[in-house]
């Protein structure tokens, strides 16, 4: 569903870091950040004849005070986020316990942080870019095109929902830009 985007002067970029990795296990790949944001802002600049900038990004993954981030590993990845201007907004996991089966999960969920933030921030972008598959953010999406923004999702083919595709100006296929984003 890709089309030409309407002038475009300023993106914000949501992450959902959980669906993210995902779409990185389905891959076999990690993501370099700087590349990818660099990748992002050289699409939009060949689409678009007037300047375009990265007004803000925003990831939303795991919290680095969580006993689950406490790795080097984990905190070296915030640090590098950090680095590239990239505001983070954490939380721990959830863990769900079946009461019958006596089976927990964990999980990690910000699409009503995502959604809040994106209304809040609505009069600081243009574009509202979306790296998440989530047809939970179908009803977002909508919202934002009534308000005359732009809507571009960033994902997998397995992982992007029909219905955001549908409803969003441009899918961008992470497959597409594998080689250009994995870190070496």
């Amino acid at each position: 569903m890709e089309e030409k985007m309407p002038k475009v002067t300023r993106i914000g970029i949501f992450i959902d870091g959980q669906n993210l990795y995902h779409a990185q296990k389905e891959l076999g790949i990690h993501i370099d950040y700087g590349k990818f944001i660099n990748q992002i802002k050289k699409w939009f600049a060949e689409k678009n004849p007037r300047d375009v900038w990265v007004e803000f990004i925003r990831y939303y993954g795991l919290d680095v005070s969580s006993v689950h981030a406490r790795s080097p590993a984990y905190k070296f990845f915030i640090d590098r986020l950090k680095e590239l201007g990239i505001n983070i907004i954490g939380k721990d996991f959830k863990i769900i316990r079946n009461e019958n089966s006596n089976h927990s999960y964990r999980k990690l969920n910000f699409d009503v942080e995502i959604a809040v933030d994106a209304m809040d921030l609505i009069n600081h972008y243009d574009v509202f870019v979306l790296v998440s598959g989530d047809s939970d953010f179908d009803y977002l999406a909508a919202r934002l095109k009534s308000y005359q923004k732009s809507v571009c999702t960033i994902s997998t083919r397995n992982i992007m929902s029909q219905e955001l595709k549908s409803r969003s100006h441009i899918a961008i296929w992470l497959e597409k830009i594998a080689d250009k984003i994995k870190l070496k």
